[in-house]
C-alpha cells in the first residue's frame, strides 16, 4: 500500500516513474557454489550428497558440511568392530573433523530406526544429529551412485572441497589417524 501512495504521489507532483535501469533483463541466477558435473562415490572423485534422518529425528545432509574434512562411517549395530570405532571416535575426531555415522542395519540386522540411532548416539556419547539412520539399499558395489562398504565398519574420508580422499574398509585407529592428519596437514 505504500508503494502505490508513492507511486500516486509521483504523478501528483507531475513526476514520471523511474524505471529501473535493469528492467526487461533477466534476473541474475548465482550458481550454487556446491554443483560440480558428476558425482560418485570412487577415489578422488566428488562425493554424491545425501541427506539421510538422524538420531534428533531430524535430517542431515552432507554438502551441509562443505569447507570442513568429513569422516564418514558406515556401521551396523550388531558389528563388534563398529562399536570399537565407536567407542574410539574421541581418539581420532578433532573439533574441527565432522564425524557422521551412517546406521545400516540395527542390532536385529533390519534397517536402522530412530529408536536405535538415539541408542546408539547415547552409548558412544556422539552428536545425535551425525549418527544418521539408512539401510543396505544405499549400497553400491561399483561406487557410482552409493557407497561400496565391502567390510564393516567402513569408512569415507572427505576433503573441504567434497572430495573422496580416503577409503578404510575395517577398523584401524592408527590407519584412521594418518589418514585424517594428511588431510589436515594439506590444509
Amino acid at each position: 500500500m505504500l508503494f502505490l501512495s508513492l507511486l500516486l504521489g509521483c504523478f501528483k507532483q507531475g513526476l514520471e516513474p523511474v524505471s529501473s535501469p535493469d528492467a526487461g533483463l533477466e534476473p541474475i541466477v548465482e550458481p550454487d557454489p556446491i554443483y560440480w558435473e558428476a558425482c560418485s562415490y570412487q577415489q578422488d572423485d566428488h562425493i554424491c550428497d545425501f541427506t539421510y534422518a538422524n538420531a534428533a529425528d531430524t535430517t542431515t545432509t552432507l554438502y551441509d558440511f562443505y569447507g570442513s574434512i568429513v569422516v564418514i562411517e558406515y556401521f551396523t549395530e550388531w558389528c563388534p568392530y563398529c562399536r570399537q570405532a565407536a567407542e574410539q571416535a574421541d581418539l581420532y575426531i578433532e573439533e574441527d573433523v565432522v564425524f557422521l555415522s551412517v546406521m545400516l542395519e540395527n542390532q536385529y540386522g533390519m534397517d536402522a530406526r530412530l529408536e536405535d540411532a538415539e541408542r546408539w548416539a547415547s552409548a558412544y556419547n556422539l552428536n545425535p544429529e551425525w549418527v544418521l539412520r539408512s539401510g543396505t539399499y544405499i549400497l553400491d558395489g561399483n561406487a557410482e551412485w552409493g557407497p561400496d562398504v565391502t567390510g564393516l565398519p567402513g569408512f569415507i574420508i572427505v576433503d573441504e572441497d567434497m572430495v573422496v580422499k580416503h577409503k578404510i574398509r575395517g577398523w584401524s585407529l592408527q590407519l584412521m589417524k594418518e589418514s585424517i592428519a594428511e588431510l589436515k596437514s594439506d590444509e
